[in-house]
């Protein structure tokens, strides 16, 4: 291949120096034979001094004459170099192509140590508002975790936080990588759930609780179902704790009802839909309903929430105010059927959210009492990990919740 290669070069040269008018064709280079050329002589590359000027004269004839013949075989020569530098020049493209691709991937400027975890203490943290509250969450050690933002802060050449005594106050720059950080996450994550098929095309997994499950959400979902008759629903009722899991592992899509406490919000996103009151209420016809709040539940059996409901802080919080925080419910429940039916049977008062009983109190088979308190309600709202594509179904019940809402309000 070398030889051949060196045999094109030299006709393709002798063919431009006899277009130039020189007269020094390179003999050295241009041969048929494959085997390389045996070394010239002395005797041939320089004249004999005995040589006459006839003989030196008659060998440049010679020359020219062989020139001319290169000459004629120049085509050919340039046919050749054609088959040879044409697949090196494709090669050379494809490899500078490719290098282009590669620089252009490594100006994505993600550095190379960062990973999964690094972003999930990241954002953790920046719920939390402290390593220790981050720590607890993630169940690590608190030096483990402020190595790995110290790692992350290092990685991305930026103080994410400012340390004020035990807070971890988001910067600037922090503030700026939390959207990109957490859209990320999510993205990485609805990617993982399309390839293990766990996305449903057409369905929305809808997780409620109790304060919704009655007549709020009812009524946007049959909006829904008229809007996108192709679409459907999957709803999961709960307690809060088992829906926020799910809500994490991406077994549903979004979660309707009070707002979970700033503990467990790491990762996630509220959108707020309105204010709802915690409400005492009792049969109709009870006759606490006649007394002061205080007498009624100093002379009455009590049913309180759930210790892992929302609103049990809010309630436990409301009977201390009253110096009655030695009181010892006789059941603990949120759930309607359950505590329905106990009320109907007995002399028994409910802490419950409004949501809850609404159609019930409307249609006088329950009753509340007065509280007098207007610290006594909580943010109902979406809670979710994920930013929905536009116009997706899920998108479209989130919007549909939100028109409810504002229909509520129009007609009050």
């Amino acid at each position: 291949m070398v030889h051949r290669c060196q045999h094109v070069l030299g006709q393709l040269w002798n063919a431009i120096s006899l277009r130039r008018g020189t007269a020094q064709p390179v003999t050295a280079l241009v041969h048929a034979q494959v085997r390389p050329a045996r070394r010239q002589k002395r005797d041939d590359i320089v004249p004999h001094p005995q040589i006459c000027a006839e003989r030196i004269d008659e060998d440049k004839r010679d020359t020219f004459a062989a020139s001319g013949a290169q000459m004629r075989g120049a085509p050919i020569a340039f046919q050749c170099l054609h088959s040879i530098l044409l697949p090196i020049f494709w090669h050379n493209f494809f490899l500078y192509k490719n290098m282009i691709l590669s620089k252009n991937y490594n100006q994505m400027n993600i550095p190379n140590g960062l990973k999964l975890r690094h972003l999930e203490a990241f954002l953790t943290v920046a719920q939390a508002g402290t390593i220790s509250a981050a720590a607890r969450q993630r169940n690590v050690s608190q030096p483990a975790l402020s190595k790995t933002i110290s790692e992350l802060e290092g990685l991305l050449g930026a103080h994410l936080f400012e340390r004020t005594g035990r807070r971890a106050v988001l910067t600037p720059a922090g503030e700026n990588f939390l959207a990109h950080a957490r859209a990320a996450l999510q993205s990485l994550e609805a990617g993982v759930r399309d390839l293990s098929g766990q996305a449903t095309a057409g369905l929305v997994k809808v997780g409620l609780l109790p304060t919704v499950a009655g007549g709020f959400f009812p009524s946007a979902a049959l909006a829904f179902s008229q809007a996108r008759p192709d679409a459907r629903i999957g709803i999961i009722t709960g307690p809060n704790h088992y829906l926020l899991e799910r809500l994490r592992g991406g077994k549903i899509d979004l979660m309707v009802g009070r707002m979970p406490r700033a503990a467990d919000m790491a990762g996630l996103s509220f959108e707020y839909l309105y204010d709802e009151p915690i409400l005492l209420v009792a049969r109709a016809g009870h006759p606490a309903l006649d007394l002061p709040v205080t007498d009624a539940l100093l002379r009455y059996p009590l049913i309180l929430p759930n210790p892992g409901a929302i609103i049990r802080q809010s309630v436990d919080q409301y009977l201390a105010a009253m110096g009655l925080s030695d009181l010892t419910p006789v059941f603990e429940t949120v759930a309607l059927p359950a505590a329905q039916t106990l009320l109907e049977g007995s002399e028994m008062l409910w802490f419950i959210s409004r949501g809850v009983v609404a159609r019930e109190i409307a249609r006088g088979s329950l009753a509340a009492l007065d509280l007098r308190s207007e610290y006594m309600a909580g943010a109902v709202g979406l809670t979710r990990k994920f930013t929905f594509d536009e116009d997706s179904h899920a998108d479209l019940l989130a919007r549909l919740l939100h028109r409810r809402v504002e229909e509520d309000f129009t007609c009050r």
